[in-house]
């Protein structure tokens, strides 16, 4: 167990957390040598750019990300998405998507820099 060194030396017990490779609907990864990297960090990323990143995502990978990456509870994604798929040119799953991760990330005001 990897944990046991880290309770050894902190003297807590820790966790971790591993997820598979974010994918788009078309396999393509997500990430730095993909070119398409979006960074935590303000300085790399700023909350525009980030909010204008999730904006920007295909209609297809809208369900997966709401579900990886915000709290949003799945029968609301659900309800989402098939509100967004009535009218996809509107980008309501997006523009939701965007505004969750921004405000996740970077906080309310960094939300309001962002729009």
């Amino acid at each position: 167990r990897h944990t046991e060194l880290i309770r050894k030396v902190i003297g807590t017990e820790v966790f971790g957390v591993t997820l598979p490779l974010l994918t788009t609907a078309s396999g393509e990864k997500f990430g730095k040598s993909a070119g398409n990297a979006i960074w935590l960090n303000e300085g790399k990323t700023s909350c525009y750019d980030l909010y204008q990143y999730f904006l920007r995502v295909e209609d297809a990978d809208v369900e997966k990300l709401l579900k990886v990456l915000t709290f949003i509870p799945v029968d609301e994604i659900m309800q989402i998405v098939a509100e967004h798929s009535k009218e996809p040119e509107k980008r309501l799953g997006q523009r939701i998507l965007a505004e969750h991760v921004t405000r996740l990330i970077h906080g309310e005001g960094g939300l309001v820099k962002a729009q």
